[in-house]
């Protein structure tokens, strides 16, 4: 079902490019570590998936490793690693609730991975993801800079399972978007209705669900709008990997992984660019812009901007901006 993409390593070398042509280092741009804190893929094994020759994980190790990698590498102000008991409150569960993933046992649901993620701000998913940040990735990914035209809504629609309604309100910082239940039953049945077989009808439950060793029954729940229970990790990353579309931080394959981290880079690249040639009194209301937050932020307590700080180091882990 994944469409066709192209190979990695074409990827790798326009990134190569856009730095080069910046008076970046391309080496450094692309240091494995830094791909490795924005995939959370073993810096030793970024090259052998870039090269194809990474076979990946069974799903529970991949989990298990990419939760690992970010208490590793996106850690408190203070530099030590986040309790699970503080990632837990998040989404208003208990520390003990991730025992099991972090020991190496099991699965967590999917509420909680979709918790994880947004504790760490890193991209949930197709199924998983918020509005604000579906749109966000898929901007990233397809290279469409706002004002949207209203084919590029219905393209980022496409994208991101959302009403192209709901993608102008995201766009706009407005609206919350759908409870986590509503939203993965909406963008499965999406995903049926805009990606249907090769002979114009949807697939069937049976047909999704075999694709990764499971019944009909493990997925007829997303059929009935008034049940709120979600679909087992496993579920979830079935449907999506039948469906070609991203399973997001902890859910996508190796190589969607690292794309999705080459189309930032290559996305923040083209922007200093633009930004370089922009007018300058474009720049100038943009450092004021700059400079307002700053000063907004002075007035925060010592707490809140600790927090703050704390958001902040994520969300450039986030879009592979060093924290210097």
């Amino acid at each position: 079902m994944r469409e066709a993409l192209p190979p990695l390593g074409e990827l790798w070398d326009t990134v190569a490019a856009l730095a080069a042509e910046q008076g970046q280092d391309p080496a450094e741009v692309l240091g494995t570590t830094r791909l490795s804190g924005l995939t959370g893929i073993p810096a030793a094994r970024v090259e052998a998936v870039r090269d194809g020759r990474d076979a990946g994980l069974p799903l529970d190790r991949q989990v298990r490793e990419r939760f690992n990698a970010l208490r590793h590498s996106r850690r408190r102000p203070d530099g030590a690693r986040h309790s699970l008991d503080a990632i837990a409150r998040h989404f208003a569960a208990r520390g003990a609730s991730l025992g099991a993933l972090n020991g190496g046992s099991g699965l967590p649901g999917l509420r909680h991975a979709a918790g994880i993620q947004s504790f760490f701000g890193v991209y949930a998913g197709f199924l998983m993801a918020d509005d604000r940040s579906a749109v966000e990735h898929a901007l990233a990914a397809s290279g469409i800079v706002p004002p949207c035209t209203p084919a590029e809504l219905d393209r980022i629609g496409r994208l991101t399972g959302i009403a192209p309604a709901g993608v102008a309100r995201a766009l706009a910082g407005e609206g919350g978007g759908l409870p986590l239940p509503r939203r993965v039953r909406t963008r499965f049945r999406l995903l049926r209705a805009t990606r249907p077989g090769p002979d114009g009808e949807p697939y069937s439950l049976r047909e999704i669900a075999a694709s990764f060793s499971a019944t009909a029954q493990s997925l007829s729940k997303l059929n009935v709008d008034e049940d709120d229970s979600l679909p087992s990790l496993a579920v979830a990353a079935g449907i999506q990997r039948f469906f070609g579309v991203d399973g997001g931080f902890l859910l996508a394959d190796a190589p969607t992984a690292l794309r999705r981290a080459l189309h930032h880079l290559a996305a923040g690249l083209r922007r200093t660019a633009a930004e370089a040639a922009e007018d300058p009194l474009e720049k100038l209301k943009r450092d004021y812009e700059l400079l307002h937050i700053a000063m907004r932020a002075s007035s925060l307590s010592p707490r809140g901007r600790r927090d703050l700080a704390a958001h902040l180091k994520n969300l450039l882990a986030s879009e592979g901006i060093a924290d210097e």
